[in-house]
């Protein structure tokens, strides 16, 4: 990854603000609730695992931004 001349590659991530974060652990909760759908519906119990994983750690994630952050 590439950084600007003077730029600490440490501060590059501090860009992400609270509300892009929030945005992201939404929609990975609800991309997670419709793989599981897809993965019952299809019998593919791979896409069933890997979306209740998701959905584990977008709780997991949520709710600690939610302790940390507010």
């Amino acid at each position: 990854m590439r950084y600007r001349v003077g730029e600490d590659a440490a501060n590059a991530a501090l860009n992400a603000t609270d509300q892009s974060m929030v945005v992201t652990v939404v929609l990975s909760l609800f991309i997670g609730v419709v793989l599981v759908w897809m993965g019952h519906r299809g019998r593919q119990l791979w896409l069933a695992c890997w979306s209740y994983g998701l959905i584990l750690c977008s709780v997991a994630y949520g709710g600690w931004m939610l302790y940390a952050v507010y």
